[in-house]
């Protein structure tokens, strides 16, 4: 997807904070294994959890800001993201995405607007074998987001800009947060191994089926993703990793493009303050449909995520 906007000056300024609250009771270390978008904890290999009574509460938003034609580009992606364990590895999850964008071009009067995405909810399951952890989970995603019939065909192509451009900030990932008039039943699973007490791998993969519920498409579209990476952890304080992702979608990306593969780079980090952390994660895609991340037209995110556990 490269972004050419035609649109003219608008508002520049956005919060960019939402609060998050919350953290995880345990009675042994917990060790978070999260990328930047991902909203789910592992527990420490080799470690012997309390699974009831803990969860944690978190909020995120990606940033990316571009100069199309000469005009003006900013998209802010607020996510807020929480989950809960119940008992024996059992829980359950919400996503809340937002888009923003603010879009302007020389000479026209701009477009400035902010459009729920798709509210998903699911259910989880914990896995722990000796050094090994994994989670399966099943998702919901609803159709809360909208392209309305009855505004004006600009405002329209701004809902949509904002949806594929909080996409393609995300490198395209969880697809399903931005498709909008689409719903998503998502089976999704990862697997994270300690080595030498400071070094996690970890895979994660995702398929949906996403299927139109209004007049963005008629077709269901079959959606893929997959990350490898590894990340050094100081337990209770530090962790620092890097992802390489893959994410196809059978119909091609958004934004038109006929392209159906996006790949891209995720470095993070994250630092726990007692049970509140902040995290900084970068995602770079590296080829089309997004664009290579420091190309004309290419698009990259900055994602800033505080929370907290109980």
């Amino acid at each position: 997807m490269r972004i050419r906007c035609v649109m003219g000056p608008g508002t520049l300024a956005v919060a960019l904070l939402l609060m998050g609250g919350a953290g995880v009771a345990r009675a042994q270390t917990i060790n978070e294994r999260e990328g930047p978008l991902s909203f789910q904890n592992q527990v420490r290999p080799g470690d012997d959890p309390v699974w009831s009574g803990r969860g944690e509460m978190s909020l995120w938003t990606a940033v990316f800001v571009s100069k199309p034609a000469g005009g003006n580009l900013v998209s802010l992606s607020p996510v807020g993201r929480g989950h809960y364990d119940i008992a024996d590895g059992w829980g359950g999850h919400f996503v809340i995405p937002l888009s923003y964008v603010d879009v302007s071009a020389p000479m026209d009067p701009g477009t400035t607007l902010i459009r729920f995405a798709n509210l998903t909810l699911g259910a989880h399951k914990r896995l722990r074998h000796e050094a090994t952890s994994g989670t399966v989970a099943f998702d919901i995603a609803l159709p809360t987001g909208w392209v309305p019939n009855d505004v004006d065909p600009d405002q329209q192509s701004a809902m949509r800009l904002a949806f594929a451009t909080s996409a393609a900030t995300h490198g395209n990932r969880r697809l399903w947060l931005w498709s909008p008039e689409r719903l998503s039943l998502v089976l999704r699973g990862t697997v994270s191994h300690r080595v030498a007490g400071a070094f996690d791998v970890f895979g994660e993969a995702a398929v949906a089926p996403m299927i139109p519920v209004g007049d963005e498409g008629t077709d269901t579209h079959l959606f893929v993703e997959g990350t490898v990476g590894g990340a050094w952890v100081v337990p209770e304080l530090l962790r620092l990793g890097i992802g390489l992702s893959v994410a196809y979608l059978s119909s091609g990306m958004p934004a038109g493009s006929e392209d159906p593969v996006q790949t891209s780079l995720q470095l993070f980090g994250r630092i726990w303050l007692d049970n509140l952390f902040l995290a900084l994660a970068f995602t770079m895609n590296l080829d089309e449909p997004a664009g290579f991340a420091f190309s004309d037209g290419g698009v990259w995110g900055v994602h800033f995520g505080v929370g907290s556990r109980f």
